[in-house]
């Protein structure tokens, strides 16, 4: 009698290992270190468990897994950053447009900048254009994988959404009070 094999998924993968599992980022209004107002968006993560992607081949090409987050452009200079403490290894990035079928490069870095932790993060910046969905994959160098800080602003107003009654750029159906205008304040 021959054994079943079975390949259980790990369950420790990230949710968004995959293009098509990218995690949304929303903008939040900060105040600068000038005082200009800042729309940011800051998560933390680790590409440990990631796959490899092969998405990667042709824009930052790594053997690294990677992770996926995605946002809608504002029409105004967009920076993605992994320049944050919390990140410890090698990493890099890359920017694309389009469905995760058939996506298209935007721009990608290795080495830009470099923290506590040692040398070889990651900085892109990009001309965003408003309503566009942009793909940010957080990936590494070779095939290296660890923790990251990944931090995304831009310095013009949020994008106004149809069901956006306030204009404060948080959709009516997650906003605490849609009908106020006023800041975004989730």
């Amino acid at each position: 009698m021959s054994k079943a094999s079975v390949d259980f998924p790990d369950p420790d993968t990230p949710v968004n290992d995959l293009c098509e599992g990218a995690i949304d980022l929303f903008f939040e209004k900060q105040l600068g270190a000038n005082g200009a107002v800042l729309l940011s968006s800051l998560v933390m993560g680790s590409t440990v468990r990631a796959t490899r992607d092969i998405d990667s081949s042709f824009c930052g090409a790594s053997t690294a897994p990677g992770v996926w987050y995605s946002l809608t452009g504002t029409g105004a200079l967009i920076t993605a950053e992994t320049c944050g403490v919390f990140s410890d290894y090698d990493t890099r990035l890359s920017v694309y447009t389009g469905d995760c079928v058939a996506l298209d490069c935007v721009v990608s870095n290795d080495d830009a900048c470099t923290n506590a932790n040692g040398c070889c993060k990651s900085i892109v910046e990009w001309n965003s254009e408003v309503g566009i969905t942009y793909r940010i994959l957080v990936h590494g160098f070779s095939s290296r994988s660890g923790n990251y800080e990944l931090l995304v602003t831009s310095g013009d107003a949020p994008p106004v959404f149809e069901d956006d009654d306030d204009n404060d750029g948080v959709v009516d159906e997650e906003d605490d009070c849609p009908k106020t205008p006023g800041p975004a304040d989730n």
